[in-house]
């Protein structure tokens, strides 16, 4: 930002940001506030006795809202001083009109000259949004535009860009757009018109799929008509992420636990070939031993329930012993085995329990701590009487129920 001109240039440059009023939306004259008062450093070096303001220039940056800008705080020969300086950068600020400004004093031969750089900012009093495939909410949301937002120049190819970043992201990959400013009655505020050429989307004109480890191909096949992007939709990266993972979670919860998916795209012109890669892993089965009294579809309920994100042998043995302790089995012990088939298609988690029965209560002084535990007398169940289905049961842990709600009151 700074320039060094002449044989003895000295130059201070100092610039800032300044904060929009929201009054300026709606037409207010108040003069936009700085965000913080404007100074200069380093300090300036000495200057010879005597110095004045030979020349006072303001350079307007940028080829939008060229104006001429005249300051009366600061005249040609004024003794100068850093305060002379702070005093221009004042008047500038409290014009609420620009969004950084700079100063620089430089020696022109004998002449000392004070030269404001400074950025126009306008005000957006409304957006006009033409030829676009999407939504103006969703549009505009997306790329930060909004009525009572302030714009420089440098802005308007950044906006372009958003907009047409926008558009490739939903499936248009030849949007073209422009950004454009009119100028409104009031001088601090402007019209933003976007103008967009989106032309056609991006359609998936024929779907193929790649499985690994390819053994598990005829085990994954009826889940490929559930990919959510078919011919002739829009091929949206949006689209395409949220259909593979859609298709992921599905396989993880069918047992492929360590499943993922990806794709690629071939495009030609509008149209595009679409290759979904499913990399499934194993598929993972639960086998337990002598389990005695709670059957395996019970058990691999409780395991693999919506709420289970590792699935990890550890985790899972973790998560049965934590199920038996929880109705009474608290010498429990369990080891899993893990058995994989040569190929790799197929992994099984062997669990060993050894179950061990639930506590004996003759002989001892039943207290509440030492006794009955923190979950209510219904979540306690025994393996001892069996009456009917597995899971439902009667006789010693009734009767120990009864006794805990007691000690409880």
């Amino acid at each position: 930002m700074c320039s060094w001109r002449g044989v003895m240039t000295l130059v201070v440059c100092v610039a800032f940001l300044l904060q929009s009023p929201a009054g300026l939306a709606q037409g207010s004259a108040e003069p936009a506030a700085p965000r913080e008062i404007p100074t200069l450093g380093p300090a300036l070096p000495a200057l010879p006795p005597g110095s004045r303001v030979g020349r006072v220039d303001v350079v307007v940056e940028g080829e939008l809202w060229q104006e001429q800008v005249t300051l009366t705080r600061v005249r040609v020969g004024d003794p100068f001083s850093a305060e002379v300086a702070r005093r221009a950068l004042r008047e500038l600020a409290d014009m609420g009109r620009f969004a950084s400004i700079a100063a620089e004093v430089v020696h022109e031969g004998s002449l000392l000259v004070l030269r404001l750089r400074v950025t126009p900012r306008r005000t957006v009093a409304s957006v006009r949004l033409e030829g676009s495939a999407l939504g103006r909410d969703e549009l505009l949301s997306q790329t930060e535009v909004a009525v009572g937002m302030e714009l420089t120049a440098d802005d308007l190819p950044k906006i372009a860009e958003r907009v047409r970043a926008a558009h490739r992201e939903n499936g248009y990959t030849s949007a073209k757009a422009r950004a454009l400013v009119v100028d409104t009655d009031d001088p601090r505020a402007v019209l933003l018109s976007i103008v967009v050429e989106s032309g056609p989307p991006l359609s998936v004109e024929s779907r193929s799929f790649s499985v690994v480890p390819a053994v598990n191909r005829a085990r994954l096949e009826h889940f490929f008509s559930d990919y959510e992007v078919g011919l002739g939709d829009n091929a949206s990266p949006q689209a395409l992420a949220e259909a593979d993972e859609a298709l992921a979670e599905e396989l993880r919860l069918a047992g492929f636990h360590h499943a993922s998916v990806s794709h690629r795209l071939a495009q030609r012109g509008s149209e595009a070939s679409l290759i979904v890669d499913i990399n499934a892993g194993p598929l993972v089965v639960l086998k337990f031993s002598r389990n005695d009294s709670f059957d395996a579809t019970l058990l691999e309920g409780e395991l693999l329930d919506e709420h289970t994100d590792d699935h990890s042998p550890f985790a899972l043995n973790g998560k049965l012993l934590e199920f038996y302790q929880r109705r009474g089995f608290l010498d429990v012990e369990s080891s899993v085995e893990v058995r994989k088939t040569d190929d790799g298609s197929l992994t099984e988690l062997w669990f060993h329990v050894r179950e061990g029965g639930l506590p004996r209560f003759q002989n001892h002084r039943l207290t509440r701590d030492s006794v009955c535990p923190s979950a209510d007398p219904p979540a306690l169940e025994s393996s001892r009487t069996v009456t009917g289905t597995r899971g439902y049961w009667s006789g010693s842990c009734a009767r120990f129920a009864r006794v805990c709600s007691s000690l409880r009151e």
